[in-house]
């Protein structure tokens, strides 16, 4: 009775535990992970840390000249790998596991660089690479990666060195973030030290900062920077990992970029607009939305000056653009144009700063310069300006205060739009 019974329940498993059991764990598994919330740092918290980290290791480091005590030694060496993990966004496994060797072997580019690839860097890339080492590890996979090292923790990893048989160093420990005190052949967790810090540092969300959350940031927030899709090979190769990788799995919130985006499509579709946008890619896609914000005299200005910003050629554009320094992560592009000010004509003198209404107003040379200064980096990057902006520079420049905030913002979209077409045609 009792076999028949047994044999009986192995085969009501075997035909629905599928259904009943595999199936429902499987499901609730699945929605639990897409109702987790999706918790990045903040960038005030990542400011807050890394400010943290710098004033203590900065004291930890003038005690340690002027004497050694173990209980310095020990919190300079995590403050030091606290700051190695938070600079490189590299994994916390990787970053704790450098050994003394990798880092004797660390290498100053500077020294190797040649001289045509130097000569093409700019004044910011040459200075980062007098500056950086570059020490390289193991990583995931088996991997070689690189692991930047700023001159100031360069100092603190000398002292942990020099000081290493005074703290108490297992001599056949070969890591350089060994624990002191002790016999253990291992390093210190990086984990354990960034939630200590991220306690310390009275963070409004400590729980978010990890290495892996770190990394899933950068790669979040490189998003509006537009890489080119070489720029993304060289960020995902230096985070550890494949592009695809980098794709799927890092960039994590999505909802922003699709609400922004999508959204800015899908408004179009309904307010069959999207005819005015053939060709462009998405990034062109500029929509008049009322947000209650704009007053009249602006809503009904709107127009002439967009087509008044159109009527800048591609050639007056090129030849006005003066050196502009773009910074990628540690990668930074140069492009170099001449100015031109006879390309531009001399506004109408009126009474009154502001135009009025119809009124196109063409810019002065010294205003043309100053924009081209002041939003350099905007044209560079292909970063369209808000309304705040243009309306701070705007009081903040006597020069500029005859311009409407819309006149700034179209007067710099049409010159993004010409760095875009010189982009394409190489």
């Amino acid at each position: 009775m009792v076999k028949e019974k047994a044999i009986e329940f192995l085969n009501v498993c075997e035909e629905e535990w599928t259904n009943e059991i595999s199936y429902a764990a499987l499901h609730t598994l699945t929605d639990n992970k897409r109702n987790k919330q999706k918790m990045l740092p903040l960038s005030e918290d990542i400011s807050k840390l890394q400010t943290h980290l710098q004033r203590t290791s900065e004291s930890l480091t003038e005690a340690l000249e002027e004497r050694f005590l173990n209980i310095t030694g020990s919190f300079s060496a995590k403050y030091t790998l606290a700051k190695l993990v938070l600079f490189n966004r590299r994994r916390g496994g990787e970053t704790e596991r450098i050994e003394v060797v990798h880092y004797e072997n660390r290498r100053n580019k500077s020294e190797q660089a040649p001289k045509e690839v130097e000569d093409s860097l700019s004044e910011t890339e040459k200075v980062l690479l007098r500056t950086l080492s570059r020490v390289e590890i193991r990583g995931k996979r088996d991997r070689t990666v690189a692991v930047l090292l700023t001159p100031n923790i360069q100092k603190n990893i000398d002292l942990l060195l020099r000081y290493r048989a005074d703290a108490g160093v297992d001599k056949e420990n070969a890591y350089v973030f060994a624990r002191s005190n002790s016999r253990s052949q291992f390093p210190l967790r990086s984990a354990d030290v960034l939630r200590k810090f991220a306690k310390e540092a009275s963070l409004e969300c400590p729980e978010s900062v990890t290495s892996t959350q770190l990394r899933k940031h950068v790669a979040t927030v490189v998003q509006i920077l537009n890489l080119s899709k070489n720029d993304l090979e060289v960020l995902a190769r230096f985070m550890g990992h494949d592009i695809n990788i980098h794709r799927s799995f890092y960039r994590l919130p999505q909802e922003i970029i699709e609400v922004a985006r999508m959204g800015c499509l899908l408004t179009a579709f309904n307010k069959g607009t999207i005819g005015q946008f053939s060709g462009k890619s998405i990034d062109d896609i500029d929509l008049e939305l009322d947000n209650g914000v704009n007053s009249e005299s602006e809503d009904s200005n709107d127009e002439e000056e967009i087509h008044e910003a159109d009527d800048l050629t591609e050639n007056a554009i090129e030849e006005d653009m003066e050196t502009v320094p773009v910074s990628t992560l540690g990668a930074v592009q140069g492009c170099s144009v001449r100015s031109n000010p006879d390309k531009v004509t001399e506004p109408k003198k009126s009474g009154n700063n502001r135009p009025k209404t119809g009124e196109v107003v063409k810019l002065t040379e010294h205003q043309h310069r100053l924009l081209k200064t002041l939003f350099k980096t905007n044209i560079a990057m292909r970063r369209e300006l808000q309304k705040d902006e243009c309306e701070k520079v705007s009081r903040k420049h006597d020069a500029l205060q005859n311009l409407t905030w819309k006149k700034i913002k179209n007067t710099v979209h049409n010159w993004i739009m010409a760095e875009k077409r010189k982009t394409k045609r190489y």
